[in-house]
């Protein structure tokens, strides 16, 4: 995939999530993210919780799409040979309804004036903790390609490090955002 497919696909991807399903919150940039060291640094301390780095990515608004339950999409393209795709789910909301459900209440309240940004992130950051939904990363690096120890396309599932699922296909934004979307949000696809 060169830079002018990646950034067609990254935009069919948002258009997909925004004007198709109505799930999608904002876009941050249409653009690859560029490598963020504090990001970096939280995300790839095995010590770190996943909320930790959940919260890092979006208070330094590390992402390229924002959705309705603050999950994210992460884009990033080095070159041909290299990139990285991820969805970091919303630990407290994404895959619990009933937790969805009262956000869209709180949203409901704050639209009418009752709250402001401030109290609501205070309500969601009192939510309980779920984390019912993986973050699932894509990666694809011919130069990291190591034969039966670290395949060139692959899937990480969750956090451990070494768990990668080999992909025979290459994905782009678009076709990652389709498997997302199947894997976790199969009510908006109806």
């Amino acid at each position: 995939m060169d830079g002018d497919e990646f950034r067609r696909k990254l935009r069919a991807a948002w258009h997909f999530l925004h004007d198709e399903l109505n799930i999608a919150r904002s876009v941050s940039t249409l653009y690859s993210l560029k490598i963020d060291d504090e990001f970096n640094a939280v995300a790839l301390d095995p010590e770190s919780e996943y909320k930790h780095i959940y919260l890092k990515a979006v208070s330094r608004s590390y992402y390229n799409f924002l959705l309705n339950d603050y999950s994210i999409y992460q884009f990033s393209w080095s070159d041909r040979y290299s990139w990285r795709f991820a969805y970091l789910p919303n630990p407290w909301i994404a895959g619990v309804p009933a937790a969805a459900e009262r956000i869209q209440e709180w949203e409901y309240l704050e639209s009418l004036g009752a709250y402001d940004q401030e109290e609501m992130a205070l309500l969601i950051s009192e939510m309980p903790y779920y984390g019912s939904i993986p973050a699932i990363r894509f990666e694809y690096s011919v130069e990291q390609y190591r034969e039966l120890a670290h395949p060139a396309a692959h899937f990480h599932i969750g956090r451990h490090a070494d768990n990668r699922w080999a992909s025979a296909k290459h994905l782009n934004p678009l076709t990652f955002v389709m498997a997302i979307m199947h894997l976790t949000y199969r009510d908006d696809l109806a």
